[in-house]
């Protein structure tokens, strides 16, 4: 699965899903007895395996793969609920469905790509928590999925930035797509500095930065690397 996930072309993200359904296919024939000669035995689809293909997804070009990610974790989520407690989606799952959506470039697909991601963040909050890399990708959905000219963008931009302080959770990722969705107005609010000023994770205040798990990090360096 890991293998397939890496690659881009259409026909291996497809592979990784025929693999996945014949995990669950030989998963749901063993636990009802039923066992097959081409099934995999005392194999069951857990976490990995689904964040893997869903990954998978969120790298391809494929079309409408926001949707078919947030597919694979609804299949995940019913596996869960059926008795395959390792099927239990964690934050990294969710983290990999909201990158399929923020890497949605098609202009027709944007608006279904951001209804994936506002469904996919609801659902979040019923199984884990969001991390760092949850409001990050989600502060380059919304730059790539909302016309910059759009006032709901700045609005749910300062929105999510400020959860993210209350959740303890700006990290490197946070700050870094802070200042391509946020205008350099809407950033000086927020943070307190030009969006071209150097900005240290330590320099920021303790709350906001308190559940981050990451080495300290200067956003120019990181501007300067790129």
């Amino acid at each position: 699965l890991k293998a397939f996930s890496y690659a881009t072309r259409y026909d291996f993200t497809s592979d990784a899903e025929a693999l996945l359904t014949r995990l669950e296919s030989s998963y749901l024939r063993s636990k009802n007895g039923n066992v097959g000669h081409d099934d995999i035995i005392d194999l069951a689809p857990d976490a990995i395996s689904y964040t893997t293909v869903i990954s998978s997804y969120a790298r391809s070009d494929i079309t409408g793969k926001a949707r078919k990610a947030q597919s694979i974790l609804y299949r995940m989520i019913d596996f869960f609920k059926a008795g395959n407690t390792d099927a239990k989606p964690s934050v990294y799952t969710f983290n990999a469905c909201l990158n399929a959506c923020a890497y949605t470039f098609d202009q027709a697909e944007k608006v279904d790509a951001f209804i994936v991601a506002v469904s996919t963040l609801v659902l979040l909050q019923e199984y884990t928590k969001p991390d760092s890399v949850t409001y990050g990708t989600l502060l380059k959905a919304w730059c790539n999925l909302i016309p910059n000219e759009d006032e709901r963008r700045h609005r749910i931009v300062n929105s999510v930035f400020l959860q993210c302080c209350k959740d303890g959770q700006v990290g490197s990722m946070v700050m870094q797509q802070l200042q391509y969705a946020a205008t350099p107005e809407l950033y000086r609010t927020l943070v307190g500095k030009d969006v071209n000023d150097d900005v240290n994770l330590s320099s920021l205040p303790w709350q906001w930065t308190r559940n981050v798990k990451e080495r300290n990090w200067k956003l120019s360096d990181r501007i300067k690397s790129r």
